[in-house]
């Protein structure tokens, strides 16, 4: 990961959850891609200035793709943690790569299973259940998916491509114990661990809120920062620029 521009944050006090959850316990926490409106949209926005053309996609396909690559990362995960792949099951082909640009790929990379080390209750990032009629991003166009790979392999000498995550790499993703609740124009983030990283925080910070801790345990957690994301948002996604050249 490239430098980023951390805000500064103070560090948590270990919450305490006696009596509310049983030491052990399993918390499922629903991870939506459809929550992702803002990032996708300013990294697309920065890609056409990048490529100084027309990126051949619409910024609604753009952001489609964008959630179906978390959904096939939140599968991933269920399919490592339960031995059980579940419905509705994103294939993309892993003879081909599929290149991530590098705001994507933190959040990949970053989310997963974490254990509370104070109780050791679990939280297990799932995906939503399918709705009826599915979104657009529950299935993955071709069409989209090859002017995805297009764009970015086009553009890896001008912005921080990653790669797709290994599905083996689940365990001890603390960022999932991070709230992020708004108060006015402020971004409130908060934890339910003192063991997250910078990166961790800011990357919550930054991303549009694909989750919400149950109130059990927001309840207890202890806030790290307060700060207006978009201060941050656009210094993030243009620090990941290689090159202030055209292509």
């Amino acid at each position: 990961m490239s430098q980023l521009s951390v805000p500064s944050m103070s560090s948590p006090r270990l919450p305490n959850f006696s009596g509310v959850y049983p030491d052990g316990y399993e918390i499922k926490i629903i991870v939506d891609p459809d929550r992702y409106e803002i990032l996708p949209i300013r990294v697309y926005n920065i890609l056409q200035v990048v490529s100084g053309n027309d990126l051949g996609i619409t910024v609604e396909d753009y952001t489609r793709m964008w959630r179906t690559l978390l959904l096939k990362r939140l599968q991933d995960i269920y399919e490592y943690t339960y031995y059980v792949r579940p419905d509705h099951y994103i294939r993309i082909s892993n003879i081909v790569p599929v290149p991530i640009p590098a705001p994507l790929g933190d959040m990949l990379t970053l989310i997963g299973q974490y254990i509370i080390p104070s109780n050791g209750i679990t939280l297990q990032p799932v995906p939503p259940s399918r709705a009826s009629p599915a979104q657009d991003w529950w299935t993955v166009e071709p069409a989209v998916l090859d002017a995805w790979l297009r764009i970015h392999y086009n553009l890896k000498n001008h912005y921080m491509m990653r790669d797709f995550p290994s599905p083996c790499d689940v365990k001890d993703k603390p960022i999932l114990a991070l709230s992020r609740g708004i108060g006015s124009d402020i971004v409130h983030i908060t934890a339910a661990t003192d063991k997250f990283s910078s990166v961790d925080a800011y990357v919550r910070l930054v991303h549009d809120n694909l989750w919400t801790l149950p109130k059990e345990i927001a309840a207890h957690n202890n806030v790290i920062c307060g700060v207006c994301p978009d201060d941050f948002i656009g210094s993030y996604i243009g620090g990941y620029r290689k090159s202030f050249y055209y292509l």
